[in-house]
């Protein structure tokens, strides 16, 4: 019975203290925010208009270096008639090429007459979520233009709604 009492004694004590030692949760619910971390993008850009044989040909393309989709535009004049019948203007604003665009992952473009882009085409083609876009000069005016160099620039990048 002497040494009863103190395995008694010890264990009262192991069992206030070692209640005392965790806590009780009561949980009410879960609070959730979800954030989102963006790597910058960068976009590379191509250019190959030519005229050859009084033909006006080649392209202005764009796309990710990373292959990641993004919404992205390029710079065309704002007097295009549609998405589908681009103008873009050289510097001197004497020859206009007439070019089409084309969205990767067959999304269809669409056009901004008043994008407000720097220089003198200062409306903008735009593809949402793709990871190229191009214009593809088919003809120019005049069909005729005086010899000379022309120089053709459209601003490229990314946009959001």
């Amino acid at each position: 019975m002497k040494y009863m009492n103190k395995m008694i004694l010890c264990a009262s004590i192991a069992a206030v203290f070692g209640a005392n030692a965790a806590n009780q949760y009561s949980p009410e619910g879960v609070t959730t925010k979800t954030i989102e971390i963006t790597k910058p993008v960068t976009i590379t850009a191509s250019n190959s208009y030519k005229v050859e044989g009084g033909k006006a040909s080649g392209s202005a393309g764009i796309k990710t270096a990373d292959d990641s989709k993004v919404d992205m535009y390029l710079g065309v004049s704002a007097s295009s008639p549609s998405a589908q019948d681009l103008r873009i203007v050289d510097d001197t604003q004497t020859l206009t090429l007439i070019a089409q665009p084309i969205c990767g992952s067959s999304v269809t473009p669409e056009l901004d007459q008043a994008a407000g882009r720097s220089g003198v085409n200062t409306g903008a083609v735009t593809c949402k979520n793709v990871t190229s876009m191009v214009t593809m000069a088919s003809g120019m005016e005049p069909s005729n233009p005086a010899p000379g160099t022309y120089t053709f620039k459209q601003e490229y990048g990314t946009f959001t709604e």
